[in-house]
């Protein structure tokens, strides 16, 4: 199943966005990212009330270079994968109340 660059649930992040967040982030080491050769890195947003937010979305990435470029030959053969050593990403802190 691959999805394409313009499915609604894919939200981007600028490659040069990558250290921007501030306040509450989600910081990320040393991850193998499928990306958008133009857009930047990807995320998955399911929550409607969320779409086109990077907040709450799930980062489309590995540690291990191998399992990344295999999910994403499958999910987005048109995205490249890269390697980044720090990614910082914006969250909210309600998400993590009991």
């Amino acid at each position: 199943m691959s999805t394409t660059p313009d499915d609604p649930r894919i939200v981007y992040m600028p490659e040069d966005q990558i250290l921007a967040a501030s306040g509450h982030v989600d910081a990320m080491r040393n991850r193998w990212f499928s990306v958008h050769p133009e857009r930047g890195l990807m995320f998955w947003q399911t929550e409607r009330r969320r779409m086109g937010k990077l907040t709450g979305a799930s980062p489309q990435c590995n540690s291990d270079e191998a399992t990344a470029r295999k999910l994403a030959q499958q999910l987005y053969p048109w995205a490249e994968t890269r390697f980044y050593p720090l990614v910082l990403a914006p969250i909210d802190v309600s998400d993590w109340r009991d």
